[in-house]
């Protein structure tokens, strides 16, 4: 009848701010009045375009504070090219780091230098990006702060985001220009809660 032992579960609460981004359109009333008498779709150029532009600057703002909290660096020695990247070495060494925090090494977050080099292949037709071990998912983006040169090491459970209005749209019509003035926004907010699961990575100079 003996119990395993029951390990306190340790609570942390952590404020963060919500924010508003958005990016305002303009439809005219011409090619609304156009659209109704036609039944034709409306040109949706123009909200695709805010709202690409809305997702970007909503990814470059979780990287900026990814980039800010995490919590342990490594650099590469060599740095990462197709001729000499040492891969499977530096992964051991921040996997290592990872789980002296019992985190796991689950995604590798790289720029677009970064992963330009992982994906070349040497005078053998060998790529470093082969050498990663099974299970650890790479993804690019263009969005990480210029001074970090590489990227992220992260262990994913330990990282999200709080989405609090997902992407939408509002609008009114503008008698002073005869448009129909709309933005498409989001309120979220990130932080990171468990520093020690982000390795910042220098891959290149």
């Amino acid at each position: 009848n003996a119990e395993f032992p029951r390990d306190e579960v340790e609570k942390t609460k952590k404020t963060v701010l919500i924010e508003k981004i958005g990016k305002a359109f303009y439809i005219s009333r011409e090619a609304m009045l156009a659209a109704r008498a036609t039944n034709y779709p409306l040109d949706t150029r123009a909200a695709r375009s805010a709202a690409r532009k809305v997702v970007e600057k909503e990814e470059e703002t979780v990287w900026g504070v990814v980039s800010a909290g995490a919590g342990q660096s490594f650099t590469a020695n060599p740095l990462w090219d197709a001729a000499n990247a040492e891969v499977q070495g530096d992964v051991v060494d921040i996997r290592g780091m990872l789980r002296d925090y019992n985190y796991s090494f689950t995604h590798l977050i790289v720029d677009v230098d970064s992963y330009a080099e992982l994906i070349k292949t040497d005078s053998y037709g060998n790529r470093p990006i082969d050498q990663l071990p099974n299970g650890i998912q790479v993804v690019e983006t263009a969005w990480i702060p210029s001074a970090v040169k590489g990227g992220f090491a992260l262990d994913a459970s330990a990282v999200g985001i709080i989405i609090a209005e997902d992407l939408q749209t509002e609008g009114e019509y503008r008698l002073v220009n005869q448009a129909y003035h709309n933005q498409v926004f989001e309120r979220f907010a990130s932080a990171v809660f468990a520093a020690n699961a982000i390795v910042k990575l220098t891959l290149h100079s």
